[in-house]
């Protein structure tokens, strides 16, 4: 049976100003002057990432234009627009989000630089669009954020040559820390256990023990053969494998064990000769990875290549999915959610933002631009 996959981008046009937000008082507070925006009716920049609840009710995305994004699933309507604190130039960039497993809270972060010199992440209620924290005193820009499953932790990896932090969401202090990274570290995620797995531009793959109170315990560390920039990983539902995707080669995506970064095997990576395969994902029942990037098809437009068998298996080309480099992808978990029942994608969904969902496969991508793009549905097996 066919499963389609839609592609769809941002949409909105509002003129407003950055409302002054509470946040906590840990100095050096951003600034509270009002600054217009014309707001476009769309992502105008990069679309970083993107974060989906366990329940597939809520997407939110994060861009270079210094907004987030709220999206009801599985109808594509736009909920909210949330401005961080920003300023000229870099100021305010988004570079990364995550949404809480029960979809209440959004954590966001990027170029969020204070008058004291250092990064914070910003803690959004996803109801209200209201500030709730800002956790501060970060040493570089902040790349990628995930929360546990469980809700309980949130980890953040950084720019530079430090590391990863986490935090426990009971009250957001900080849960443990390694400063000992090489460089830049795009790619973090959690499995059910609480076991914590990183990427690191220095070219390791780090896989901690499950997070708690006050430690982060480092088990394995892994040079990720076949290239010198690991940028997304993943780890399979269940734990057992891990899918790494480079952002400096052409044909590599590579699984590992979850249990200690042992290389396992290679996808096919056939025929993909430019570009990369930068963004790896699972399906929800483990039994597809998929994989997309900057890589081309015969029409220049980025496609997703999906393995079977976990990326043993015999794989497919989603072609056309994208006019530009597909930067995330996510498992959704319930049909419920995220399943078109109509063979071409709604008036809504073709104006969404930055997000494509494979129905029963199950899977969000986000792409680099905010431009509105409609596709027709592709078959996906």
């Amino acid at each position: 049976m066919p499963r389609l996959l839609n592609f769809v981008l941002a949409a909105l046009l509002v003129l407003l100003t950055v409302p002054a937000q509470e946040t906590l008082a840990q100095g050096g507070e951003p600034s509270r002057e009002p600054i217009l925006r014309i707001e476009t009716g769309m992502h105008t920049a990069v679309i970083k990432r993107i974060g989906v609840d366990a329940a597939n009710r809520y997407l939110v995305t994060a861009s270079d234009d210094k907004t987030v994004r709220v999206w009801e699933l599985p109808t594509g309507r736009l909920l909210r627009v949330i401005r961080v604190p920003l300023g000229a130039g870099n100021e305010g960039k988004l570079f990364a989000v995550a949404l809480s497993p029960d979809g209440t809270t959004i954590a966001a972060g990027g170029w969020t630089k204070s008058e004291t010199g250092s990064h914070n992440i910003y803690i959004f209620d996803r109801e209200s669009g209201r500030l709730l924290r800002r956790l501060g005193g970060l040493p570089n820009v902040v790349l990628h954020l995930v929360y546990s499953p469980d809700g309980r932790y949130l980890a953040a990896t950084l720019g530079g040559t430090n590391g990863v932090r986490i935090y426990q969401t009971r009250d957001y202090s900080p849960a443990g820390e390694d400063r000992d990274y090489g460089n830049d570290s795009y790619g973090a995620d959690f499995d059910r256990a609480g076991r914590l797995v990183t990427t690191c531009y220095d070219g390791f793959v780090r896989l901690y023990a499950p997070v708690g109170e006050n430690s982060l315990r480092l088990v394995a560390k892994q040079k990720a053969a076949g290239g010198d920039r690991p940028f997304s990983v993943s780890f399979s539902p269940d734990g057992s494998r891990v899918g790494i995707g480079f952002a400096d080669s052409t044909r590599v995506v590579v699984v590992l064990s979850g249990r200690d970064l042992t290389p396992l095997y290679a996808p096919d990576t056939s025929g993909v000769n430019n570009g990369n395969l930068v963004s790896v994902a699972w399906s929800a029942d483990g039994r597809t990875l998929y994989a997309g990037g900057g890589a081309e098809d015969a029409n220049n437009r980025r496609f997703i290549r999906a393995w079977a068998d976990g990326g043993r298996g015999a794989y497919r080309d989603i072609a056309g999915v994208a006019a530009n480099t597909i930067q995330q992808s996510s498992p959704c978990a319930t049909a419920a959610s995220c399943t078109a029942r109509q063979a071409q994608p709604s008036a809504r969904w073709t104006r969404m933002a930055g997000a494509c969902f494979s129905p029963r496969r199950r899977l969000a991508i986000t792409g680099t631009t905010g431009k509105a793009f409609s596709s027709r549905p592709t078959a996906l097996v």
